[in-house]
């Protein structure tokens, strides 16, 4: 059963427009086959049905609307390992934090620590760093509960945003059941 994405009220939610600030991100993505993937000089990947969150981080131009909006609505060429997923996942929720500390791989060494049905995805997207992965599978996806594993670091201050509000600005992304 898949979960509705934007649902539980006790998140809390950023505004689109914050979200031309930098920042650290908690991706969540749905796959709803299962599919192996040829992710550039990482190789094959399995993706079993279920969802996904990707850690990253934005300190670039455009802040995290950009790199959110290139992650899910893009369609140039993979430049990220998530990219190569782009066209097998299906959007769902993200976390974001708006400090301009960088939170990226303390909440991925966080989301590989903790054993509650999350499993990470060998060496995705740490081609640059020394975390485990910031791929992780999670086999009972609950919005709440992963805002509250991101919210352990002081300063973080996770928040839930709605990617579809995201999205209305930009008309990069559509409600499912919206032509």
């Amino acid at each position: 059963m898949r979960l509705s994405p934007f649902s539980p009220e006790d998140e809390i939610r950023a505004r689109a427009s914050d979200l031309a600030c930098q920042g650290t991100y908690a991706l969540t993505q749905y796959c709803p086959n299962p599919t192996t993937v040829k992710v550039g000089a990482l190789g094959l990947i399995s993706l079993d049905p279920g969802y996904y969150t990707y850690i990253g981080s934005a300190f670039g131009p455009g802040g995290l609307a950009a790199r959110l909006r290139h992650h899910v609505a893009d369609q140039s060429p993979p430049h990220w390992h998530l990219d190569y997923l782009r066209s097998y996942l299906e959007p769902a929720s993200a976390w974001v934090s708006l400090s301009a500390e960088h939170f990226e791989h303390r909440w991925a060494r966080a989301m590989s620590e903790f054993d509650m049905d999350i499993s990470p995805v060998a060496r995705f997207g740490c081609s640059d760093c020394c975390c485990a992965s910031h791929l992780f599978y999670v086999r009972s996806y609950s919005s709440p509960s992963l805002g509250r594993i991101l919210g352990r670091f002081k300063g973080a201050a996770p928040r839930c945003i709605d990617l579809y509000a995201l999205s209305d600005q930009t008309r990069c992304l559509k409600r499912p059941g919206n032509s």
